[in-house]
C-alpha cells in the first residue's frame, strides 16, 4: 500500500489557507476602512474651511437679516466647535490665535502651514496629532484680505461612540477569530500531528522481535500516549515471541544434530562399506590382468561387481546428502543465519552479529543454503586464519535483490592476494564460497575491510538468471569444505 505522508499536512492546508485568508482579507479591510475614513476627514475639512471663508466674507446683496444668520452661525461653530470631533479657530501671521472653539491648539506645524496659506493665498492641507489626541485631518484656508486663515481640524474617526464601536468590531473581531484559528492549527501541528509523524518514523525504524519501544511519550494528548503504550506493549511482545521461535529453533537444530549423528553412522556402516568392497573388486580384477594366462571371465565378474558396488554407493551417498540438508533453511535467512553464527561463536570463540534488513521471502532454501555455507565458510575461517575476535553478517534485501557482507576483525588478506594460489595448494574455503554464490547466480568477491580484517560481498542481481535459484533436486548445492 502506497504511503500518504502528504495526507495530514494537507488536511491541515485546508483548514490554513482559509484561516491566513480571512487574516489578510479582514486586516486589509481593517486598513482600508481607516484609509476611507481619513480621506473622508480631509475632504470634510476642506470644504467646511472653504465655506467658512466664503460665508463670512458675505455677498454684496445680502441683507442684514441674513447675514446675522450666517454669522450668528460662525459664531457658534467658533463657541461649540464643528458637529464631528475636531475644532475650528480663526489664525493671524505666525500662527497667533484670534478666535477658537474649545480644544482648538496652534501647533508649529499649523502654524507654518498658515505662514505658507496667507503667502500664496492658497490652501494648505496637512496630518496632525496634538498630545495624545487621533490623529486628525488638518485644513488652512486664508481670507480674502491676506491677514486672517481659518484653520479646520478634524479627527480620523468622523464616527463617534458606539457606532464607531459598531464599525470597527467586523473586521477586529475577523482579525481576533484568525488569530485563535492559527494558534489552534499551531498546537495541532505540534502536538499531534509532529508526534505521530514522529511514532511513525520510529516504529518503521523499529526492529520488530528484536527492539522494544519505550512507553513514555513527550506529547500532551493522552491519545497519543496510549498508543505508544499499546505499540510498546506489541513491541514486548514480539520479542518475547522472537525468543520462543529462537527457543524452538535450538530444539528442532539439537534434533536434527541427533539425526546427522545418525546419518554420519549410517554412512560409516553402509556407503563407506560398499566403497571398501568396490576397492577389493577392482584390487582381485588388476590382480587377474597382471597374471599371464589371464581369466577374462573371471576378471570381468570383478569388474561388473566393482561397478554395481559404485552404483550402489552413488545411490547411497545421494541419499545421505538428501537427508544432510539443514532443516533451518525452509525458516529464511534470518533463522539461518542465526543459528549458524550462534554455533560458529561456540566452537571458535568469536562474536558474531546478525543483521537482516529488508523483506527476504523471495529468497528460495536453495538461496538461503547457500547463503549459509557462505556464512559458515567466511566466519571459520576468519577466526581459525585471521584470528578475529568479532565479525559482521549483513543481509540487505531490496527489489528482488541481496547482498550480503561478512566483514571480521582479523588480520586480513594482502591486496595482491589471488584465490587461485590457494586453490591449486588444496585450500578450497574461498574456492566454494565462489562456486556456491555462482550455484544461485549471486557475484562473488573477497577484499581488506575498510577498517582492517577481511570483507566479503555476494550479489544477487534482481534480475539473475531464472534457473539460478532452483536447481535439480539431486544437484550439489555444497562443495566441499576447506
Amino acid at each position: 500500500m502506497k504511503k500518504r505522508r502528504w495526507l495530514l499536512p494537507a488536511l491541515l492546508m485546508t483548514i490554513l489557507v482559509p484561516v491566513v485568508s480571512a487574516l489578510i482579507f479582514s486586516t486589509r479591510g481593517l486598513y482600508a476602512q481607516r484609509d476611507a475614513m481619513v480621506k473622508m476627514a480631509q475632504r470634510y475639512s476642506q470644504g467646511l474651511a472653504r465655506s467658512i471663508t466664503r460665508e463670512e466674507s458675505g455677498s454684496p446683496t445680502e441683507t442684514p437679516l441674513q447675514r446675522h444668520r450666517r454669522m450668528g452661525l460662525f459664531l457658534k461653530m467658533l463657541t461649540v466647535g464643528p458637529p464631528v470631533p475636531g475644532w475650528i479657530a480663526v489664525v493671524g501671521p505666525g500662527g497667533i490665535k484670534l478666535q477658537g472653539s474649545p480644544g482648538s491648539r496652534i501647533v508649529p506645524e499649523i502654524a507654518e502651514k498658515v505662514n505658507l496659506a496667507l503667502a500664496t493665498g492658497q490652501m494648505q492641507t496637512l496630518t496632525v496629532q496634538i498630545d495624545r489626541h487621533p490623529p486628525s485631518a488638518a485644513a488652512v484656508c486664508p481670507y480674502a484680505d491676506g491677514l486672517r486663515a481659518i484653520v479646520v481640524v478634524i479627527s480620523h474617526y468622523l464616527v463617534p461612540g458606539q457606532m464607531m464601536r459598531l464599525t470597527m468590531f467586523q473586521p477586529v473581531a475577523g482579525i481576533i477569530a484568525s488569530a485563535l484559528a492559527l494558534i489552534g492549527i499551531f498546537l495541532l501541528w505540534r502536538w499531534c500531528v509532529l508526534p505521530l509523524r514522529s511514532l511513525a518514523s520510529l516504529v518503521e525504524s523499529l526492529h520488530w522481535g528484536r527492539d522494544v519501544l519505550k512507553a513514555p511519550s513527550p506529547g500532551p494528548l493522552p491519545e497519543l500516549r496510549e498508543m505508544r503504550r499499546a505499540l510498546s506493549e506489541l513491541s514486548r511482545r514480539a520479542v518475547d515471541r522472537e525468543e520462543l521461535k529462537r527457543n524452538y529453533v535450538g530444539d528442532i537444530v539439537r534434533t536434527q544434530e541427533e539425526e546427522r549423528s545418525r546419518l554420519a553412522r549410517e554412512i560409516h556402516d553402509s556407503p563407506l562399506q560398499t566403497v571398501s568392497s568396490l576397492i577389493q573388486r577392482v584390487q582381485l580384477a588388476l590382480r587377474g590382468l597382471s597374471k599371464e594366462q589371464i581369466d577374462r571371465e573371471r576378471v570381468s565378474s570383478h569388474l561388473s561387481a566393482a561397478q554395481e558396488a559404485a552404483m550402489n554407493a552413488v545411490q547411497e551417498m545421494r541419499d545421505v546428502c538428501d537427508r544432510l540438508a539443514p532443516p533451518w533453511t525452509s525458516l529464511g535467512a534470518a533463522r539461518a543465519f542465526d543459528e549458524i553464527t550462534r554455533r560458529l561463536g561456540r566452537i571458535h570463540d568469536i562474536a558474531v552479529s546478525v543483521a537482516v534488513e529488508g523483506d527476504d521471502s523471495f529468497l528460495t532454501e536453495r538461496d538461503v543454503l547457500a547463503l549459509s555455507r557462505i556464512v559458515q565458510e567466511a566466519v571459520a575461517n576468519a577466526a581459525r586464519h585471521g584470528h578475529a575476535r568479532s565479525a559482521e553478517v549483513r543481509l540487505a534485501c531490496s527489489g528482488g535483490g541481496a547482498t550480503l557482507t561478512v566483514v571480521d576483525d582479523g588480520c586480513g588478506i594482502d591486496r595482491e592476494f589471488d584465490p587461485e594460489v590457494l586453490r591449486v595448494q588444496g585450500h578450497r574455503g574461498i574456492a566454494s564460497m565462489n562456486e556456491r554464490a555462482s550455484l544461485i547466480g549471486a557475484a562473488f568477491s573477497i577484499q581488506p575491510g575498510p577498517a582492517g580484517g577481511t570483507l566479503i560481498t555476494v550479489v544477487i542481481p534482481p534480475d539473475r538468471p531464472h534457473t539460478a535459484g532452483s536447481l535439480p533436486a539431486g544437484a550439489d548445492v555444497a562443495p566441499r569444505q576447506e
